[in-house]
């Protein structure tokens, strides 16, 4: 019996000692198959370094003729037909659009179009045809695109027709590819007489609220996190989209307007299309008027502790302010000839912060025309004035960027809050 004991003994002892084995070898085994996994996984990042790397090469290429025509106005092979993306991101840049991503696939152009499709709904770019070359007929169809419209095939023709586009394109070559030189002056012609910024398409039939003015409708510089002289998301115009789901934002806005200026663009079709179609009309200008007469003196308030205007000044800016009333009611005037929809003129604000030497000076230019602004208000049915200097005033420091006229994110949210009184309870 105690042989058989032992016996069985050493069975367990044994049996332990090759399970014991078996799980070492295979945690070696293991730890051997991990290694070799993650120098599998470190060679591949390598060698998606290394694609990247080729694919950034890959794109300066694409766009060498572009930022060379950008930089010096050269045309490489002026001749040679455009692709899609080509026009695309020429365009884009001719808008100041930038890609969201640096692109490394295949479409060297992908990032333009990520943006265009997920930012301003141009759902029809399909980043999969970017590389093929394009017609006149597409471009034409682009073109309506960065206009806020939906039209395809001869619809976007027509609308260009009547917009005063009838000769933006050949229409007697629609199915002919469009040449470098071709493309660079429909896109030259598309910035001289189009918007300032890429429209979004107004996706649900929305209520079209079309926002007539200068950088502050386009929030210029209210994004402290973004490079100066810049326009923003921050603007009021936008901050009144995200408040009312029900409106579409059209934003007519471009930098530097003046009233002049404004009433020179309302004499354009397209203008005037958006106009007709619109369900509401915000307007903000005239404080480029006034910013063009009275530079030398703002530059002199800003130097140190403020100054009082010259006698040349003060009848510079004067008439500056008497030529901004006259051409405000042209402008409602003009806008009355196309649409009996409701319009919001928002008042001046004086940038120059209470108690400077010379901000008393400004708030009696601007009390003068907000007054007139007013009065237009009173005399037309259906416009109302919305009072942003009282707001403002006392507390220029925490609405208006230091150093200039645009106001903070703060003072954007002040005026989107004042117009927001004033519209139509949802």
């Amino acid at each position: 019996m105690g042989r058989i004991k032992v016996n069985k003994t050493l069975w367990i002892l044994l049996t332990l000692f090759i399970v014991f084995v078996a799980v070492l070898c295979l945690g070696i085994k293991y730890q051997s198959h991990k290694t070799k996994e993650v120098t599998a996984i470190n060679i591949n990042i390598e060698a998606i370094n290394d694609e990247r790397a080729n694919k950034d090469r890959l794109l300066d290429e694409k766009i060498k003729w572009i930022n060379d025509y950008i930089e010096n106005g050269n045309i490489d092979q002026p001749e040679k037909e455009m692709t899609e993306a080509e026009f695309f991101v020429l365009l884009s840049k001719g808008y100041g659009v930038s890609p969201t991503v640096t692109d490394t696939s295949e479409y060297w152009a992908a990032g333009y179009y990520q943006k265009a499709v997920e930012k301003y709904k141009y759902k029809s770019l399909d980043v999969k045809q970017s590389n093929k070359k394009i017609n006149h007929l597409r471009v034409a169809e682009i073109i309506n695109m960065v206009f806020g419209e939906k039209n395809k095939g001869n619809d976007s023709i027509n609308f260009l027709n009547q917009s005063g586009f009838n000769d933006l394109i050949d229409q007697n070559a629609l199915n002919n590819d469009v040449t470098r030189k071709e493309g660079i002056e429909i896109i030259k012609r598309t910035l001289e007489n189009g918007f300032y910024t890429f429209q979004e398409l107004n996706e649900n039939n929305k209520k079209t609220f079309v926002f007539l003015g200068d950088s502050i409708s386009l929030g210029w510089n209210a994004d402290t996190n973004s490079p100066k002289q810049m326009p923003s998301k921050y603007g009021f115009p936008y901050i009144i989209g995200n408040q009312y789901e029900n409106f579409h934002i059209v934003n007519l806005a471009s930098r530097g307007a003046s009233t002049g200026n404004l009433l020179n663009h309302l004499n354009n079709p397209i203008y005037q299309s958006k106009i007709r179609n619109s369900d509401l009309i915000c307007i903000d200008i005239g404080s480029v008027d006034l910013l063009g007469a009275a530079k030398d003196f703002l530059e002199k308030v800003r130097s140190g502790n403020g100054t009082l205007p010259t006698v040349k000044q003060i009848s510079a800016i004067q008439e500056a302010a008497n030529q901004a009333m006259i051409n405000l009611d042209n402008i409602v005037e003009t806008i009355r000839n196309n649409t009996n929809s409701p319009i919001y003129i928002v008042g001046l604000y004086n940038p120059i912060p209470a108690g400077t030497t010379g901000d008393e000076f400004g708030d009696s230019i601007i009390k003068k025309i907000n007054k007139h602004y007013e009065n237009i208000a009173k005399k037309n049915k259906s416009v109302m004035y919305i009072d942003s200097f009282s707001t403002f005033n006392g507390k220029e420091s925490d609405y208006v960027n230091n150093g200039e006229i645009h106001p903070t994110y703060e003072g954007q949210k002040v005026l989107a809050a004042l117009l927001s009184e004033e519209l139509p309870k949802q």
